[in-house]
């Protein structure tokens, strides 16, 4: 079978990749071992780089899906004109090269997380839900895989466009149990509670030539936060900058604690330089001015690598959410920083409360010293249950490949 993998555009976002290469996994395991895919990219290069060995599992880099100008335009308008209230999008037809591919595959997977979801924009979720509609329109069978969906009621229109989307796919897993009731009460929608993929993912150590010093990164603390959850931080109000809190937080890690910090990005993506990850910790990095206790992971590592860096770590702090995962599937006790219902949502699902996450929303300094330090005195009960949890979310995410059966 050739699967088309949408959702996902750059291994720079390396929850996109981890996303692929476990979804692939799943797959390849229970498709079996001669399945291919269609993976889009916008730097084919750069992700061939990132995955040497990727053709050996049925890879093949694709041209990425943009945003038809149409459906551009009809979401601006959308959000500046009440009157256009109860409309539906376009369907547009993409790229040729897109069309060309989404023609060619045997079934359509949405793997890309929480796209479906107003977490990044109306314009994101009409990009990537109109494009499975399309591949719908050349009869190409539809699946979202593993994902974290809604809410949608913020914006009516949406809510109607998504009652009519979600009713498109041919089967529906996701990977906590608040969007399964959300999509069972407010959709009426049978779904399934899967393991996030990225369970499945390869923990590996670091190639040799990216000169990482892993003696640096064992036994410190593991700490990430991104440009997103500034901008939403900024939203919030409060007083005080996200730098500020953050910088108070290593200082009372370093100073109080006697801690080393690893200061660890996920995401690292050349064409969208306002969502690295890394250019932000660097600038952290230079207003802490500790080079001595705080290390900054060097560029070019991939997600199995750097999941083979999160495992040597005493604990983590992170922001983005496959950062947390690499964490919690390898038993490393976790302070989630959340931004939306996925966050609280995987917290849930694993520990039954969300005692181990400060959502952005209550981001101060008090919070999460007192969180950080509840995760230190229940670490070991933490560490046990992760390892159960993983061990059964690593089995559990092979569940979404049982939709595809006939």
């Amino acid at each position: 079978m050739l699967f088309y993998l949408a959702g996902q555009t750059s291994f720079g976002n390396r929850g996109c990749e981890a996303l692929v290469r476990g979804t692939i996994d799943i797959l390849r395991e229970t498709v079996g071992p001669t399945t291919q895919f269609l993976v889009p990219s916008v730097d084919a290069d750069e992700d061939r780089r990132q995955w040497p060995d990727h053709a050996d599992y049925g890879v093949r880099f694709v041209t990425a899906p943009t945003m038809p100008s149409s459906l551009k335009w009809w979401c601006s308008l959308m959000q500046r004109l009440p009157g256009m209230a109860g409309t539906q999008p376009p369907l547009p037809h993409y790229s040729a090269a897109v069309e060309a591919d989404l023609a060619s595959v045997d079934a359509v997977l949405m793997i890309g997380g929480d796209i479906i979801s107003l977490d990044y924009g109306i314009h994101s979720l009409y990009m990537w839900s109109r494009l499975i509609d399309r591949a719908r329109a050349l009869g190409k069978p539809t699946y979202l895989w593993a994902a974290s969906v809604g809410p949608f009621e913020a914006n009516g229109n949406v809510v109607t466009a998504m009652r009519s989307h979600l009713r498109g796919y041919k089967g529906i897993t996701v990977r906590e149990t608040t969007s399964a009731a959300s999509l069972a009460k407010d959709y009426g929608l049978p779904v399934k509670v899967v393991g996030d993929p990225a369970y499945r993912l390869a923990s590996v150590q670091p190639r040799s030539e990216l000169g990482v010093d892993m003696e640096r990164c064992r036994g410190a603390v593991g700490f990430n936060v991104s440009p997103l959850i500034r901008k939403l931080f900024s939203e919030q109000g409060g007083g005080r900058s996200l730098e500020d809190t953050v910088l108070d937080f290593l200082r009372w890690l370093i100073d109080d604690q006697g801690r080393k910090i690893c200061l660890i990005y996920h995401v690292d993506q050349t064409e969208k330089p306002d969502n690295s990850d890394l250019a932000y910790l660097r600038q952290l990095a230079a207003s802490l001015s500790r080079p001595d206790r705080c290390y900054v992971l060097p560029p070019g590592l991939n997600a199995c690598e750097l999941k083979g860096v999160i495992a040597t770590l005493d604990s983590l702090v992170a922001a983005r959410t496959h950062a947390t995962v690499a964490a919690f599937s390898q038993a490393v006790p976790t302070l989630s920083i959340g931004y939306s219902r996925k966050a609280r949502g995987l917290n849930e699902d694993l520990f039954g409360s969300i005692d181990y996450l400060v959502e952005t929303k209550d981001l101060t300094l008090a919070r999460m010293q007192q969180t950080f330090n509840r995760i230190q005195q229940e670490r070991a009960g933490i560490s046990a249950t992760l390892r159960e949890k993983a061990r059964l979310l690593r089995e559990a995410a092979l569940e979404s490949a049982g939709m595809l059966r006939g």
